[in-house]
């Protein structure tokens, strides 16, 4: 199980997946031992942990993959993630307040469905 984000948990630590993916990206040459299996694996449960914060399992297809041939009993406590190619675990502790609201009946038909945050 890889947890791409636990490093902000204890100090706010930089995210070595993403540093190694900007170091690669900017000077591959120079940072190409930084492109390995253990930064990838983070990179994509990173980009998967951020789809399904607010997506959840939606994922806007009609296509199921080889979702069918999981035993759902046996996958528990992990469900399908988007694109029906990871399991993920999500978390059971968080108040409904802290979810994501994302309703794409009410959204599709809004003419501005995108919201400006302050920070």
């Amino acid at each position: 199980m890889t947890t791409p984000f636990a490093a902000w948990a204890a100090a706010s630590a930089p995210l070595t997946w993403y540093d190694a993916y900007n170091d690669t990206k900017h000077d591959r040459h120079q940072n190409f031992e930084s492109a390995n299996l253990k930064n990838l694996m983070d990179a994509v449960a990173g980009l998967l942990a951020m789809l399904t914060s607010q997506f959840y399992t939606h994922d806007f297809s009609q296509i199921t993959q080889w979702a069918d041939a999981i035993d759902e009993e046996n996958r528990s406590p992990f469900l399908l993630a988007i694109g029906n190619y990871f399991l993920v675990k999500v978390p059971t502790n968080w108040a409904a307040a802290d979810y994501y609201s994302f309703d794409w009946e009410k959204l599709k038909s809004d003419p501005n469905p995108f919201a400006s945050l302050t920070f």
